[in-house]
């Protein structure tokens, strides 16, 4: 052990302090010093090579459109985006994928997390894919025995919502 003196012990800086490696809901959505990091409920979030469109289908069910490559650079734009989803209790989200070039690990990672939240809800999360890339990306990662996966935005809406959201007549 070193014994630093009096004068040492008072010019000696701080150890500087590590930053939280994954920010909190709160601070996603406090987020507000550019146009990406906001959450933009019904609207759209740009990025080079990517856009998210984001649209109210019907009462807590919502449509979340991913145009482009998602990887790393955009994945703080998708998170916002679904912890806006969260705030808003959206007990249905439908991705949908058919204009989605490229998908990495963390961008399922974040999907995984939010089909999570949702089935906790009692919620849902669904895909809308055709492109046989993804499909496979999803096949050798397991996640097509865990999302229901439509083949159009149509077939999506149309199918049956989880009983939190049936209206009952």
């Amino acid at each position: 052990m070193v014994r630093l003196s009096g004068f040492e012990q008072a010019t000696r800086s701080p150890q500087p302090r590590l930053a939280a490696a994954t920010p909190t809901l709160v601070e996603l959505v406090q987020q507000r010093s550019s146009p990406l990091a906001a959450p933009c409920l019904e609207g759209i979030a740009r990025g080079a090579g990517f856009r998210v469109e984001t649209s109210r289908a019907r009462e807590h069910e919502f449509i979340l459109a991913l145009e482009g490559e998602f990887d790393l650079y955009s994945g703080p734009e998708l998170r916002s985006e679904l912890a806006a989803l969260r705030l808003r209790q959206a007990r249905r989200v439908i991705v949908d994928l058919t204009a989605t070039t490229f998908i990495d690990a963390s961008t399922l990672g974040l999907l995984v997390e939010a089909l999570e939240w949702l089935r906790s809800a009692g919620g849902e999360l669904v895909l809308v894919c055709v492109d046989s890339h993804l499909l496979k990306v999803l096949g050798l990662t397991l996640l097509d025995g865990r999302f229901a996966i439509y083949e159009s935005r149509a077939h999506a809406l149309a199918s049956h919502p989880p009983a939190s959201l049936r209206v009952s007549a």
